[in-house]
């Protein structure tokens, strides 16, 4: 049978006391104690008469309402036995006592041990890499998942079989050293830890997408889905009915090579609706990134502008749009802005149509066009690349008729 909880003595738990038992609470809760039988207390006396004759006992003393008081524990153990004077307080508060303090310091030795295990499965990792894991919260992510240790033993494991040299493995079949060829799908807690501690080594840069990072270690991330979509512009040596949309996969990417360009325009939109409508147009080239394009895929444009075509280059009028657009400007020589303009921003703004804010914390800037920047800032309200669709269309058949008609701008 269940030991029978032991009362505090009915002279200790008197209404009158309870400004006493709160302050012991309130150090007990800040030292991390809940016995509170060693050392010393300080309280102060309240306002009430009745409530500091009450603590005569306690206090060897009457005191004077303000009067600061430090208390031996040790003499209070002896008055509050058999229960310690924090258990006093708990049963007069109604709560255990140091409750937040104790759990920090269980999960700071939870976190330490992890850590150990860490350095334990990856040999490489020092002890200022697993303090940057710690102090950005991957350790404490890692100490909420219920198998901790064995994730961790997978990404030494992971991480013991990474590729040397010039050679790649697929992201699936590297992942059986984890027990599953899933195990580095995104969202897994596995491969979210492989990337941080990759992060922490160096050996991947700091906000990479998954699949970028990957590759960076000698991973194929998914060579199969994703890629560029086209209209007009194959790789060299295809053939693929006229106005047909095409999904160039990383693999293709990564080996393909392009016919000449001669000068000619290729459109690049972020939204696939925009390279949808294009389909339609005789004699469209329009390249479609759908959203975030990867470091291969910006490579690949970049070879397109080495083989002699001309890149008009444009994303939504957001915070994504104008990292990405900046991404590709930035990495391909030659390549233009397509209606990506400040003025292009305030002429779809005042056409109407879109109320959604931007998170302007996240804007970047505009180095293409600095006042772009500056403009949405102000207004505050993304634009979408549909709301300028009939204008960039309009462009995209121009340049179907003409190669030279100034478009890029």
């Amino acid at each position: 049978m269940p030991a029978e909880k032991i009362a505090p003595s009915p002279e200790l738990v008197v209404p009158e006391l309870r400004w006493f038992w709160d302050q012991l609470g309130t150090q007990a809760d800040r030292r991390g104690d809940p016995d509170m039988s060693s050392g010393t207390l300080s309280v102060v006396a309240p306002e009430s008469s009745e409530e500091r004759a009450a603590a005569i006992g306690i206090c060897a003393k009457v005191l004077a309402a303000g009067q600061r008081r430090r208390v031996d524990l040790v003499e209070l153990a002896s008055l509050t036995a058999p229960l310690s004077p924090g258990e006093v307080a708990a049963s007069v508060l109604g709560r255990p006592l140091a409750e937040r303090r104790l759990a920090a310091d269980r999960q700071r030795a939870r976190e330490a041990e992890l850590c150990d295990a860490l350095r334990a499965a990856v040999p490489d990792l020092d002890i200022g890499a697993t303090a940057t894991l710690r102090s950005t919260g991957v350790i404490k992510r890692l100490s909420k998942i219920s198998d901790a240790e064995q994730v961790v033993e997978h990404v030494g494991a992971v991480v013991g079989d990474l590729p040397g040299g010039t050679e790649m493995v697929d992201r699936r079949v590297l992942a059986l050293v984890a027990g599953s060829p899933h195990a580095l799908d995104a969202g897994q807690p596995v491969a979210g830890l492989c990337l941080s501690v990759l992060s922490a080594l160096g050996r991947v840069e700091a906000g990479m997408s998954a699949r970028d990072a990957w590759a960076a270690v000698g991973v194929v991330y998914d060579d199969i889905t994703g890629g560029l979509s086209v209209v007009g512009v194959v790789p060299d040596g295809w053939t693929v009915p006229e106005h047909a949309p095409v999904t160039l996969p990383p693999k293709v990417l990564a080996r393909c090579t392009w016919p000449a360009g001669r000068g000619r325009i290729v459109f690049v939109t972020e939204n696939p609706s925009v390279l949808s409508a294009a389909a339609g147009i005789v004699g469209a080239r329009a390249i479609c990134t759908t959203g975030t394009p990867s470091r291969l895929e910006i490579a690949s444009l970049g070879k397109l502008v080495a083989g002699g075509w001309r890149l008009a280059v444009r994303a939504d009028f957001d915070d994504t749009g104008l990292t990405n657009t900046a991404a590709i400007l930035g990495a391909v020589a030659d390549a233009r802005p397509w209606r990506m303009g400040a003025l292009d921003y305030l002429g779809a703004l005042e056409a109407g149509g879109s109320v959604e804010p931007l998170r302007l914390e996240r804007l970047s800037p505009t180095p293409w066009d600095p006042e772009l920047a500056e403009a949405m800032r102000h207004h505050g309200v993304a634009v979408f690349e549909e709301t300028l669709l009939d204008d960039l269309l309009d462009d995209i058949s121009r340049a179907s008729r003409s190669d030279r008609c100034g478009l890029v701008r």
